[in-house]
Protein backbone atom coordinates (compact mmCIF):
# COMPACT_ATOMS: atom_id res chain seq x y z
CA UNK A 1 0.00 0.00 0.00
CA UNK A 2 1.51 3.23 -0.79
CA UNK A 3 2.02 6.33 1.48
CA UNK A 4 0.31 8.55 0.14
CA UNK A 5 -2.51 7.02 -2.93
CA UNK A 6 -2.83 10.29 -4.62
CA UNK A 7 0.56 12.13 -4.72
CA UNK A 8 -0.94 15.62 -5.54
CA UNK A 9 -2.03 15.60 -2.01
CA UNK A 10 1.65 15.74 -0.70
CA UNK A 11 0.57 19.70 -1.69
CA UNK A 12 2.99 22.77 -2.57
CA UNK A 13 6.13 21.35 -1.73
CA UNK A 14 5.12 18.00 -4.19
CA UNK A 15 4.33 19.88 -7.30
CA UNK A 16 7.40 22.82 -6.84
CA UNK A 17 9.84 19.62 -6.51
CA UNK A 18 8.11 17.99 -9.79
CA UNK A 19 8.41 21.33 -11.49
CA UNK A 20 11.89 21.34 -11.29
CA UNK A 21 11.87 18.47 -13.13
CA UNK A 22 11.55 21.09 -16.31
CA UNK A 23 13.96 23.25 -15.40
CA UNK A 24 16.68 20.29 -16.18
CA UNK A 25 15.55 19.28 -19.78
CA UNK A 26 14.94 23.44 -20.50
CA UNK A 27 17.34 25.38 -22.24
CA UNK A 28 18.53 28.07 -19.93
CA UNK A 29 17.94 31.22 -22.20
CA UNK A 30 13.92 30.27 -22.41
CA UNK A 31 13.55 29.90 -18.59
CA UNK A 32 12.38 33.48 -17.97
CA UNK A 33 9.46 32.66 -20.45
CA UNK A 34 8.57 29.33 -19.03
CA UNK A 35 5.16 28.83 -17.10
CA UNK A 36 6.08 27.84 -14.92
CA UNK A 37 8.52 30.44 -13.20
CA UNK A 38 5.58 32.79 -15.03
CA UNK A 39 2.88 31.74 -13.24
CA UNK A 40 5.17 31.44 -9.93
CA UNK A 41 4.63 28.10 -9.42
CA UNK A 42 8.41 27.59 -8.71
CA UNK A 43 9.84 30.70 -6.67
CA UNK A 44 12.56 32.64 -8.53
CA UNK A 45 14.67 31.96 -5.95
CA UNK A 46 15.01 28.07 -6.89
CA UNK A 47 15.33 28.98 -10.51
CA UNK A 48 17.81 31.13 -9.43
CA UNK A 49 20.15 28.57 -8.08
CA UNK A 50 19.73 26.42 -10.37
CA UNK A 51 21.10 28.24 -12.61
CA UNK A 52 24.26 29.17 -10.64
CA UNK A 53 24.67 25.44 -10.59
CA UNK A 54 24.91 25.39 -14.25
CA UNK A 55 27.14 28.42 -14.35
CA UNK A 56 30.96 28.72 -15.11
CA UNK A 57 33.46 28.82 -11.81
CA UNK A 58 33.47 32.41 -11.74
CA UNK A 59 30.03 33.22 -11.47
CA UNK A 60 30.08 31.86 -7.86
CA UNK A 61 26.67 31.05 -5.90
CA UNK A 62 25.88 33.43 -3.00
CA UNK A 63 27.09 30.95 -0.10
CA UNK A 64 30.84 31.33 -2.45
CA UNK A 65 30.83 35.06 -2.50
CA UNK A 66 29.65 34.84 1.83
CA UNK A 67 32.32 32.43 1.87
CA UNK A 68 29.50 29.62 3.79
CA UNK A 69 29.81 26.33 3.34
CA UNK A 70 26.34 25.00 2.33
CA UNK A 71 24.84 24.10 5.94
CA UNK A 72 25.74 27.62 6.70
CA UNK A 73 24.03 29.02 3.67
CA UNK A 74 21.03 26.84 4.43
CA UNK A 75 20.70 27.95 7.41
CA UNK A 76 20.54 31.45 6.33
CA UNK A 77 17.77 30.54 3.92
CA UNK A 78 15.91 28.62 7.01
CA UNK A 79 16.08 32.25 8.56
CA UNK A 80 15.11 34.40 5.70
CA UNK A 81 12.20 32.61 3.79
CA UNK A 82 11.47 35.87 2.47
CA UNK A 83 11.85 35.74 -1.39
CA UNK A 84 12.82 39.67 -1.66
CA UNK A 85 15.55 39.02 0.93
CA UNK A 86 16.46 35.49 -0.87
CA UNK A 87 16.21 37.80 -4.16
CA UNK A 88 18.22 40.46 -2.47
CA UNK A 89 20.87 38.12 -1.58
CA UNK A 90 21.43 36.97 -5.10
CA UNK A 91 21.16 40.36 -6.93
CA UNK A 92 24.38 41.52 -4.86
CA UNK A 93 26.11 38.19 -5.75
CA UNK A 94 25.05 39.18 -9.49
CA UNK A 95 26.29 42.55 -8.74
CA UNK A 96 29.79 41.71 -7.42
CA UNK A 97 30.35 38.92 -10.57
CA UNK A 98 29.52 42.30 -12.56
CA UNK A 99 32.36 44.08 -11.16
CA UNK A 100 34.98 41.49 -11.78
CA UNK A 101 33.94 41.12 -14.79
CA UNK A 102 34.56 44.41 -15.64
CA UNK A 103 37.43 44.83 -13.61
CA UNK A 104 39.10 42.29 -15.81
CA UNK A 105 37.90 43.92 -18.87
CA UNK A 106 36.33 41.32 -19.70
CA UNK A 107 32.94 42.11 -22.49
CA UNK A 108 31.07 38.97 -22.60
CA UNK A 109 28.89 37.21 -20.10
CA UNK A 110 27.83 33.85 -19.63
CA UNK A 111 24.01 32.96 -20.65
CA UNK A 112 23.48 31.83 -16.89
CA UNK A 113 24.30 35.42 -16.23
CA UNK A 114 21.95 36.74 -18.77
CA UNK A 115 18.74 34.55 -17.41
CA UNK A 116 19.37 35.48 -13.95
CA UNK A 117 19.33 39.00 -15.00
CA UNK A 118 16.04 38.71 -16.68
CA UNK A 119 15.03 36.93 -13.78
CA UNK A 120 15.86 39.51 -11.41
CA UNK A 121 14.19 42.66 -13.81
CA UNK A 122 10.86 43.38 -11.50
CA UNK A 123 7.76 42.21 -13.65
CA UNK A 124 5.69 45.23 -15.19
CA UNK A 125 1.79 43.74 -15.83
Amino acid sequence: MPLCPRLMDLGPSYQMLRSLKVLLFSAVGDLPSNPLITAEKLPRSIVLHYLFSAAPPPLQSPHQLAGWDIRQYSAWLDEHPSEDDRLAMISATVDSYVRTVRSQGQKEFPVQYLTIVKLLTPRTE
